[in-house]
């Protein structure tokens, strides 16, 4: 066992924010939810699952430059 959680569960949606007045609507949100007995394993758990998710799946991300320069980077391919 690589975290001593007791549940994890991971979900997918777009319109997630829809009507949120700070962020635009038809953004697509993944949520992750975690318990255990203590916190650290929870971040841990997280973590573990955000990354593993960006290191198999073609999640693309626009990333933005101090130049002011943008690019779209395929996460899954991404050398750091």
């Amino acid at each position: 066992m690589l975290f001593a959680i007791q549940t994890i569960t991971v979900a997918q949606a777009s319109n997630f924010l829809a009507g949120c007045e700070q962020l635009p609507a038809a953004k697509p949100c993944r949520c992750v939810g975690v318990s255990a007995a203590h916190r650290g394993a929870v971040f841990d758990a997280c973590r573990y699952v955000i990354d593993e998710t960006k290191a198999h799946v073609p999640i693309w991300k626009k990333e933005h430059y101090a130049s002011g320069a943008t690019d779209w980077v395929n996460r899954a391919t991404r050398t750091e």
